[in-house]
């Protein structure tokens, strides 16, 4: 599990980090692929992911916070409006056990009721689906448009 403060905010490197991508590698599993302020790339990893919503994703996304509560906690300290993207209505009926928040200074806000939040450094991608290696993801050919 990932640490955080007393306030939910997760202790890793991400303010002002670019959030690139974000990734289903199963039903329960989501990746947050970002690079912090320095340029290294990270991955944000939801287990256990029971309800998600991204909303705004745009090119150049900027993460301002990342936050990580107890379900218990999330009716008081999570906004409604962020609660009711995740489809749960006025009940707020968790399945996991934390929410997830990913705050924006521009673009993508995710919000998730999930079992676990790991961090990590690199970006990790299945390369099958039903394998749950990894593939370096610096060695990925690029393309560019041609006139």
């Amino acid at each position: 599990m990932v640490r955080t403060n007393e306030h939910g905010q997760v202790l890793e490197r991400h303010h002002d980090g670019s959030l690139d991508a974000v990734v289903n590698v199963s039903d329960d599993e989501v990746h947050l692929l970002y690079r912090d302020v320095d340029g290294t790339r990270r991955t944000m990893t939801l287990e256990g992911v029971c309800a998600m919503c991204v909303s705004n994703f745009r090119n150049g996304n900027i993460i301002l916070d990342a936050l990580v509560h107890p379900v218990a906690e999330a009716k008081t300290r999570v906004s409604s409006a962020l609660l009711q993207r995740l489809g749960h209505g006025d009940t707020w009926s968790f399945k996991g056990d934390f929410v997830f928040v990913l705050e924006a200074s521009y673009g993508a806000e995710v919000v998730a009721d999930c079992h676990n939040v790991e961090f990590s450094v690199g970006w990790t991608l299945p390369h099958d689906p039903s394998d749950a290696g990894s593939i370096d993801t610096g060695t990925l050919p690029t393309t560019s448009a041609k006139s």
